[in-house]
């Protein structure tokens, strides 16, 4: 019977990253994921559903298989604000300054290196002046500009090839669905696979929950449902489902071009990718912690020349690949039609390190905003016996409040007012945004941006795991899932995770 240190389940971006801690620190260990070599999105139909308000991520936002959703994303990280962790409505038993140092641990390990604080990059791309330096408060100062880094490769199982290919420590075991866990009193003593239509038992020390928010619920969904497990009878599971809301709140029409362009171009500094944006101030969201965060934007840029910019991007990426030689034959097309456009985004990109954008059809404002959590919002399981795998198909019921209508509204006049006083343009924002309609949601899509399912709480009053993100009721079962967040901030789910699994990672050290 296997055995290991460390058990996994999921060898996605968490479980990776948190496997290759691991080794590092002397473990055994075993992951288990279902997917094979390649991940693929090919399953989830057959094992979830959206219904209700369609939930676009749930079929096409997540991939299951070595490197998981990881083999889907861009690689953008951005960091939760100190107010996410201390909202009324979902209050986090960690602070942002218990978060910090994990956010530099990712950075460190992930490659990006020191990231400087928004104001030196303000003042880097666009020399834009910062209130209190001889600047006084206008119209627009509720709104500012923040940066988000892209990962070189965000592909973890690129990242981590040597040690999933040559550490002897670690074995990934793919093809083989985690469907069971026994307990000898609170403590789990083996989990029960299903491995190429055989079954087999994998002991271990302590057993790690590293799956997507949808695939975690529907795990201890199913394992509640099967009975003799400690969360048999937790009935919040799944609940107060949450994903970010999208949708383009206006066109903007642009005064100064050049300006725009130094303030919101993707730039290149000291060698990390960053993506300028749009937020509700620092000062605004200490004031106002609940009504205002958990919102941004970007500008969506619309070119006729846009597809044949993607292929050129995707050429130069797949370079060395077998998927280079299809894109190489499109390549004299795809430079015909950039034209004389070519040699000055090249120029760009040369002397300045900025990625030129292309807006000769439309300029658009685009949010995202975080909703707030509804008990109703929720992943569930189809009742009947369990599918080939042996869990319960899952059910995602996306549930939206609706009061987000507010923060956009208050959030794109600020952002048409920031343009104006920063002499860059308007924003002609949507009359439904304008009169607070809550209409204009139903609209809005999701962005795969899933969490929760089971939040954490500072007991099992308040929440399905610990601060440690040890399940309530287990000696040695965690989760390490965007699962347990009891909130979802503006900022993507990604680099919050990655931070608290590897403050997992050393606490089980």
């Amino acid at each position: 019977m296997p055995h290991a240190d460390v058990v996994i389940v999921g060898a996605g971006t968490l479980g990776l990253m948190l496997a290759t801690r691991m080794i590092a620190a002397g473990k055994s260990v075993i992951v288990v994921e279902a997917g094979d070599r390649v991940a693929s999105s090919a399953a989830n139909p057959s094992t979830s559903e959206s219904r209700g308000r369609t939930h676009f991520g749930t079929m096409s936002g997540r991939a299951v298989g070595l490197g998981g959703t990881s083999t889907l994303w861009g690689g953008q990280l951005a960091e939760f604000d100190p107010e996410d962790f201390d909202r009324s409505f979902a209050p986090w038993p960690l602070s942002h300054a218990d978060i910090a140092p994990w956010y530099a641990e990712v950075y460190r390990r992930l490659g990006i290196g020191d990231l400087q604080p928004a104001s030196f990059y303000r003042n880097r791309l666009g020399s834009e002046p910062e209130a209190g330096a001889g600047v006084e408060p206008e119209a627009g100062a509720g709104v500012e500009r923040f940066f988000t880094a892209w990962l070189r490769q965000p592909n973890f199982t690129r990242l981590f090839r040597s040690e999933i290919v040559k550490d002897a420590a670690l074995r990934v075991v793919l093809r083989a669905t985690c469907n069971g866990v026994t307990f000898d009193g609170d403590r789990a003593t083996r989990i029960r696979v299903d491995a190429d239509c055989r079954n087999l038992e994998i002991t271990g020390g302590t057993f790690v929950f590293a799956l997507g928010t949808i695939a975690t619920s529907r795990f201890f969904l199913s394992t509640a449902r099967q009975g003799g497990v400690p969360w048999q009878h937790d009935q919040r599971i799944g609940t107060n489902f949450q994903d970010h809301l999208a949708g383009v709140v206006g066109r903007v029409s642009v005064s100064d071009e050049k300006r725009f362009r130094d303030y919101f171009e993707n730039a290149v500094v000291d060698g990390i990718k960053l993506q300028p944006k749009l937020r509700v101030s620092a000062a605004v969201r200490a004031v106002e912690p609940d009504d205002l965060t958990g919102i941004s934007g970007s500008f969506v840029y619309g070119s006729d020349l846009g597809e044949h910019l993607s292929n050129i991007k995707q050429l130069v990426r797949s370079l060395g690949s077998a998927a280079s030689i299809g894109r190489l034959r499109q390549l004299p097309a795809n430079l015909l039609a950039v034209g004389g456009s070519f040699a000055p985004l090249v120029m760009r990109y040369i002397r300045d390190r900025r990625v030129m954008a292309f807006f000769d059809s439309s300029l658009d404002f685009m949010v995202q905003c975080e909703q707030r959590p509804v008990s109703t919002s929720r992943v569930s399981i189809a009742d009947g016996p369990v599918l080939a795998d042996g869990l319960h198909r899952a059910v995602v019921e996306w549930q939206v409040d609706g009061r987000e209508i507010e923060r956009i509204a208050s959030f794109s006049a600020g952002v048409d007012a920031y343009l104006e006083r920063t002499g860059l343009g308007r924003l002609a924002i949507d009359p439904r945004v304008l009169a607070g309609d809550r209409s204009f949601i139903d609209g809005m899509t999701d962005t795969s941006h899933q969490c929760g399912g089971l939040p954490m709480g500072s007991c099992p009053a308040t929440g399905i795991v610990d601060p440690d993100l040890k399940v309530f009721g287990t000696q040695n079962v965690y989760v390490a899932s965007a699962a347990v967040f009891p909130s979802s901030s503006q900022a993507n789910c990604t680099l919050t995770a990655l931070a608290l699994t590897e403050r997992l990672g050393a606490h089980l050290e």
